[in-house]
């Protein structure tokens, strides 16, 4: 069972429970913009899915930029197949859209 990064209880506190017009919105047609506009769209993004999509390496500091924006951006660790057959465990992120 994967557990949240972030749970609703600090995300209210951090103002995160507000309207998406008074959160801040990234620069059109910035790489933020792109990640968000996705997240909005009902996505769940891996940072594999951010490099292949939109030639992202630091998905994970975008979603900081994002939540400090006060956008509602929930993470989850889930287990993916890597190489040789093991597993390793990486966030997928998803907007709190409830909350959009």
């Amino acid at each position: 069972m994967s557990r949240p990064y972030c749970d609703n209880k600090s995300a209210a506190a951090d103002g995160q429970d507000k309207p998406h017009y008074f959160r801040k919105h990234p620069e059109p047609g910035s790489l933020r913009a792109s990640i968000l506009k996705a997240l909005i769209g009902g996505r769940v993004l891996t940072s594999l899915d951010a490099w292949r999509e939109f030639g992202a390496s630091r998905l994970a500091a975008e979603i900081h930029s994002l939540r400090e924006y006060g956008w509602p951006v929930e993470a989850e660790m889930i287990e993916v197949e890597a190489r040789n057959g093991r597993t390793t465990r990486v966030a997928q992120y998803r907007l709190d859209l409830e909350s959009v």
